[in-house]
């Protein structure tokens, strides 16, 4: 199976689970592995203003718990995928606590990402510092199978919780003018 980038993300759109499914018959058809990025999404109020005015339908989740359900769900099916032949990788975009422990518990489950210190017996994270510059360098694989991303300036601390219990973590930082840099999905 050879690497070949691929994306998807978006969660609160009703057309995530398509979309993930024929990413995922495609990499099995054409024989690489998917990098899947997902995440929630959070503009689902301006897409239904925006679909409402133009006459559409919404192309959204109908409810917040919808798009936590719809996001929970592609999580699975993403791990199931990262955990089979198609060794997919699969980064997380979220700074939902209840989502980011259900994505880790299934990835544990599916031995994806290591056990937390304490449980697996040992106190030493799957991090070593590097001579030059002190800093932690993570001892994964890379690209490692699951890992998770958060905004620039929120959620610090559950960013920081996460490299700490060893999982590669990474912060997000859009730049940009705003109308170029966010576009609605109609």
């Amino acid at each position: 199976m050879h690497a070949h980038p691929a994306a998807f993300s978006q969660a609160y759109l009703v057309s995530s689970r398509d979309s993930l499914g024929v990413l995922l018959a495609h990499a099995a058809d054409a024989g690489f592995s998917p990098a899947v990025k997902l995440v929630r999404g959070a503009y689902l109020e301006g897409e239904r203003a925006r679909a409402a005015t133009m006459g559409l339908p919404p192309p959204t989740q109908p409810s917040l718990a919808a798009t936590a359900a719809a996001f929970d769900g592609l999580a699975r099916e993403a791990l199931a995928a990262a955990a089979g032949p198609l060794r997919a990788r699969v980064l997380f975009g979220t700074h939902n606590v209840a989502s980011i422990e259900a994505a880790l518990a299934e990835a544990r489950r599916l031995r994806l990402v290591p056990e937390p210190a304490s449980a697996a017996g040992t106190s030493a994270p799957p991090f070593v510092a590097s001579a030059e510059s002190g800093s932690a360098v993570p001892a994964v694989a890379f690209p490692p199978p699951v890992a998770f991303a958060q905004l620039y300036g929120m959620r610090d601390g559950l960013t920081h919780a996460l490299a700490e219990a060893g999982l590669p973590v990474l912060k997000y930082l859009p730049f940009g003018v705003v109308a170029d840099a966010v576009r609605l999905h109609l």
